[in-house]
């Protein structure tokens, strides 16, 4: 984010319910402020927030907290929202989630339930094994056919 034209200007807030990954995000320096909170509870009040990056978040909140949470950050944000998830059910090694429960994914999302919600979808990646993240563009295109979704919605 901050390489992006007035990167530098920008304020970055990150947000997470594992300390681990906070942790992680204070030690490189990541954002400007850091908040332990769940995702489907946010801490900022309506229209205060420019953009917000949902990276690989919604697939960890059950099917009937999603919706809930898409409202909330719809009420926080100005400008534009950008999430992203992998395309559908995930199911993950038992390792992982052993050593992160919070790491389980519990729903997934398609095209079909972003555009529902109003967003444009695009896709990063084929669901190939050898091209699961090698730039694409049909996956961008077709986001059906890609492993990862990119949902955006201007809400300005």
């Amino acid at each position: 984010m901050r390489s992006e034209k007035h990167g530098d200007e920008a304020y970055l807030i990150g947000l997470d319910l594992e300390k681990k990954c906070l942790s992680f995000c204070k030690r490189f320096n990541v954002y400007d402020d850091l908040i332990l909170a769940e995702a489907s509870c946010l801490p900022f009040r309506s229209k205060s927030i420019d953009v917000i990056l949902a990276s690989e978040v919604i697939e960890h909140l059950p099917r009937e907290r999603e919706v809930k949470f898409l409202k909330e950050i719809e009420d926080i944000c100005r400008k534009r929202i950008i999430i992203t998830t992998p395309n559908g059910f995930l199911k993950q090694a038992e390792e992982l989630i052993e050593n992160s429960p919070l790491q389980k994914h519990k729903s997934g999302w398609s095209v079909k339930d972003f555009k529902r919600h109003g967003y444009r979808v695009h896709g990063l990646g084929l669901r190939a094994p050898i091209l699961i993240l090698m730039p694409n563009p049909i996956a961008y295109r077709f986001p059906r056919v890609a492993r990862l979704l990119v949902a955006v919605k201007d809400v300005g």
